[in-house]
């Protein structure tokens, strides 16, 4: 539950999950507020870009499906290929921003948790 709170904290607030972070592990305020900013930054445009090729997936199939006949077969690999590439766009981002020596700061193991949350998700 307390893993829970904090990646709740790191997406919403990163002023809270900076004073978390702080009494976590003694990371000054001001540098765990900039860190949790960056992954909120690093999750929006993950956000935006998946987004973005769904949007497009969509249109795309769209336009395929009116002027060009696939079979149901095809469909269904160039969806799995689609999932595919969609999740590893996103979870290979998600984490890439944040080490220390000893992995223990609350942000560390608040991403490493929210990728295996998403992993599940997806």
């Amino acid at each position: 539950m307390k893993r829970l709170k904090s990646i709740i904290l790191l997406l919403f607030s990163s002023s809270a999950f900076a004073k978390a972070e702080n009494i976590h592990s003694g990371v000054e305020l001001e540098d765990a507020k900039q860190r949790a900013t960056n992954k909120q930054t690093a999750y929006s445009s993950s956000l935006f870009y998946v987004a973005s090729v769904i949007f497009l997936g969509i249109i795309t199939a769209e336009i395929i499906n009116k002027y060009i006949h696939v079979s149901f077969e095809t469909l269904r690999v160039l969806r799995v290929i689609s999932i595919f590439i969609i999740s590893w766009a996103v979870l290979s981002r998600l984490g890439y921003e944040t080490n220390t020596f000893k992995s223990s700061t609350l942000l560390e193991i608040a991403s490493k948790d929210s990728y295996k949350l998403s992993y599940l998700i997806l």
